[in-house]
């Protein structure tokens, strides 16, 4: 391959040891990847000021800018760079710090295919995304901020000694970046978990209501909200409360379907994240204060220089911020998800029907066929309707 043409992947560490070590692991690589090493932070932003980086992967703990600060730097001046941590041991305090603008967390040691694997479907993702527009807001998502209610009504609950579970994850739901982050914590190699986790719930219960807490305090991503044009504060709090619908929804026809109604919840909550980025990477361009929510809501191109929809943007978030396959794929197909080969429902599909029906127009004819046709749809609109008049009653 043209070395031009390959991208540039830079290692950050402060010890010559581990650079040594990583230049003979990934020799084969450099046959794939332009490939450049940095003692330091200060090394690295020195080199980006004169080469194009396409990842950043760094060391935590390095003197003078650490490798927090260093992501912090790289975000603000080149969003489009994707972001990792490969570190050894962490303090709570110092991961936290760094996860608004790390996109992968992982653990020294690293075994080299993991490496290599991770890096390489970030690239391939970020190729696909097309325009360095696509990949600036893909990039800058990790410059979300919680709405103002939801950060104190959190806190609060964080607060009482006696707060329980189901309390604080009420509270995470009601906003689906604190969502994802909560998720893309609980997934990331800092807990050591085997397993994937989808469910809000359990990913509460493996972070801890102390660590949760810490991360609230310490995170940037949910600081104040962020000063927005009072119409796009509008359309942004339709659109959480459209997702908030819509991960309703999607959890009762699960659960009468016999699907997990976990990762339907969790993907519910996230599948419009992607119109949410395009609203707060460009107020302006993306927003339309005259216009109904539901036509700004249909999946469809929202700006023709992207030439892409929202639920390509926001799969793109959250495969570049390493959450799993179930939701990513739940996002991105929640305008038209593939038909079932089974005639069993997919969280793709709970989502998708939950998102017709939360805006009042028809599904996929050839997704709702391959689940049982009109008469299963309107047996999941009647659960919906009645779910809600219970919650109603109440």
């Amino acid at each position: 391959m043209d070395s031009s043409k390959r991208p540039t992947v830079m290692f950050v560490d402060d010890e010559k040891d581990v650079l040594a070590g990583l230049r003979q692991s990934l020799r084969k690589q450099r046959k794939i990847w332009n490939i450049a090493f940095a003692c330091g932070a200060q090394e690295a932003l020195e080199f980006m000021e004169t080469t194009e980086v396409d990842v950043v992967t760094t060391d935590m703990r390095m003197p003078g800018l650490n490798g927090a600060e260093l992501l912090a730097k790289v975000s603000n001046l080149y969003p489009s760079t994707l972001r990792f941590v490969l570190s050894g041991e962490a303090s709570a305090a110092q991961t936290l710090r760094a996860l608004p603008y790390t996109h992968q967390w992982m653990s020294k040691p690293c075994t080299r295919e993991v490496l290599v694997d991770t890096i390489d479907r970030s690239l391939s993702l970020m190729a696909r995304l097309g325009t360095e527009e696509v990949r600036r807001v893909v990039g800058r998502a990790s410059g979300f901020s919680s709405p103002p209610e939801v950060y104190q009504g959190l806190q609060r609950a964080l607060q009482d000694p006696a707060v329980e579970i189901a309390t604080v994850v009420d509270w995470i739901e009601q906003d689906p970046v604190l969502a994802a982050r909560v998720l893309q914590l609980t997934n990331s190699s800092f807990f050591g978990v085997r397993r994937v986790i989808v469910d809000l719930r359990d990913a509460t219960t493996t972070i801890g209501l102390r660590l949760l807490a810490d991360l609230v305090l310490v995170s940037g991503v949910f600081s104040a909200w962020s000063d927005l044009a009072p119409e796009v504060d509008v359309e942004i709090q339709r659109l959480l409360g459209h997702s908030r619908l819509v991960a309703d929804a999607a959890s009762n026809i699960a659960n009468d379907a016999g699907l997990d109604p976990g990762p339907a919840v969790t993907a519910g909550l996230l599948h419009d994240i992607g119109h949410l980025a395009l609203l707060s990477a460009d107020s302006e361009k993306h927003s339309d204060p005259d216009s109904e929510p539901a036509n700004r809501l249909q999946g469809q191109v929202l700006d023709a220089s992207l030439d892409c929809t929202h639920a390509d943007i926001g799969g793109a978030i959250l495969q570049a911020w390493g959450l799993p396959l179930v939701i990513i794929e739940a996002v991105v197909r929640h305008i038209e998800p593939i038909p079932s080969q089974d005639g069993r429902l997919t969280t793709a599909g709970a989502v998708h029907l939950a998102n017709a029906l939360v805006l009042d127009r028809d599904p996929s004819a050839a997704y709702l066929e391959s689940v049982g046709g009109q008469e299963r749809w309107d047996h999941w609109k009647r659960v919906v309707s009645q779910s809600d008049e219970d919650a109603d009653a109440a």
